[in-house]
C-alpha cells in the first residue's frame, strides 16, 4: 500500500507513483525513519513517561495523535522540534498565520526583523533570529506608503510619532513579504539551500536566470535522487502553478526567473500549510506539469539562443 506521509497527505502518494517500488523495498527501520514515524513515537514515549498520574497510555496515546493531527502539537515546543518533520513546520506555519489574523492588513503593514521575532517566541521561544535575517535579505522593504506595526506613522516618515522603540531597531519591512518568505525558509529549509546554491554555482544569483521549467526539472530531480528525502516537497499541482502562475494564457515554463523572483513564486505557489483538497483546475494543472516538465530543456535551450552576450566593461 502507498504509504501517506502526514506532512502532505494522500496527493503526496500520487506525486511519488514512481518511487512506490523503492519504498516498499526499504527495511523496516529505514521506511519509519523516511516518514519520520520513529520521531514521533519516540516523542510520544517521552512525553508519557514525563507526564502527570491520572491518564491511562490509551488516552494519552489518543490525545497524542489527536493534537498531531490538529497542528496543535507544535505550541511553545522548542524549534528543535517545531523544525524536525514537514508536518510540524506546516503546523506551525497554520499556527503562525491564526496567530496574526488580527493584523488587517499585512500588505500595508511595516516591522522590522526583531518585530516580527518578538511575535514568533510567543509561538516558539528559541526561534533562531538568524533565520528571519535570512529570510529579511528577500523580503520587501517598506515605504510610505506602509503603516508601521503598532504606530500611528508612517514607514520612512520623519515627522511621524514613531520612534526607535515603536519600531524597532533596523530597517522596516512589509509584513505579508518578511512572512511569506519565513514561512518557505522554514517548511522548504532543505530545497531552500538546494535552489540558492544551484543558482550561486552558474553565477550571480541578483542576475542570473533559469527558466521556470528549468526550476521545476531540478526540483524533482532532487526528488529523485534521494537529495531531499524525508524533507518538506511540493506537490505536482504546486509545481505546475510554478510552471503557469497565472493559468494557460499566462506565463509560459521558459520564462526566466531570478533567485529573488523564483523564492517569490515559489513562497506563493507551493503548499506551506497542511493541503486543502485541490479543485478541478487544480488538477487540470498537475495534469499537465509532467509535459511542461519534460520539455524544460527545450525551452532553455531556447532561450539560451535568444540571450544576447552579456557586455564586460
Amino acid at each position: 500500500q502507498p504509504c501517506v506521509d502526514l506532512s502532505i497527505g494522500p496527493r503526496w502518494c500520487a506525486m511519488l507513483e514512481e518511487e512506490e517500488d523503492k519504498l516498499a523495498q526499504l527495511p523496516p527501520r529505514d521506511y519509519l525513519e523516511r516518514f519520520h514515524i520513529d520521531f514521533y513515537l519516540r516523542d510520544l514515549l517521552g512525553l508519557y513517561l514525563r507526564r502527570k498520574e491520572g491518564c491511562c497510555a490509551p488516552e494519552f496515546i489518543g490525545q497524542y495523535f489527536d493534537a498531531v493531527l490538529r497542528g496543535d502539537h507544535v505550541l511553545h515546543r522548542s524549534f528543535e522540534y517545531v523544525s524536525r518533520t514537514p508536518l510540524n513546520r506546516r503546523a506551525f506555519v497554520r499556527l503562525l498565520r491564526a496567530g496574526l489574523v488580527g493584523i488587517a492588513r499585512p500588505e500595508e503593514t511595516a516591522l522590522t526583523v526583531h518585530d516580527f521575532h518578538s511575535l514568533l517566541s510567543s509561538f516558539c521561544v528559541d526561534f533562531p533570529l538568524s533565520l528571519l535575517q535570512e529570510a529579511a535579505e528577500y523580503a520587501d522593504p517598506a515605504d510610505s506608503s506602509h503603516r508601521v506595526l503598532g504606530s500611528r506613522a508612517m514607514a520612512n516618515d520623519p515627522e511621524g510619532d514613531c520612534d526607535e522603540g515603536a519600531a524597532g531597531a533596523g530597517l522596516l519591512l512589509v509584513l505579508l513579504s518578511l512572512q511569506r518568505v519565513v514561512e518557505f525558509r522554514l517548511v522548504y529549509a532543505e530545497l531552500f539551500q538546494l535552489v540558492r546554491d544551484l543558482y550561486d554555482e552558474r553565477g550571480p544569483s541578483l542576475t542570473l536566470m533559469l527558466t521556470r521549467g528549468e526550476l521545476a526539472l531540478e526540483l524533482r530531480r532532487w526528488l529523485q535522487d534521494g537529495s531531499l528525502a524525508g524533507a518538506a516537497f511540493p506537490s505536482r499541482v504546486a509545481l505546475a502553478r510554478l510552471l503557469r502562475p497565472e493559468g494557460f494564457g499566462g506565463p509560459s515554463p521558459g520564462d526566466g526567473l531570478t533567485f529573488r523572483q523564483a523564492l517569490s513564486s515559489m513562497s506563493q505557489h507551493f503548499e506551506l500549510v497542511p493541503e486543502e483538497p485541490a479543485s478541478e483546475m487544480d488538477e487540470r494543472y498537475a495534469a499537465e506539469e509532467a509535459s511542461c516538465v519534460q520539455a524544460a530543456p527545450q525551452f532553455a535551450e531556447k532561450r539560451r539562443r535568444e540571450r544576447k552576450p552579456a557586455r564586460t566593461r
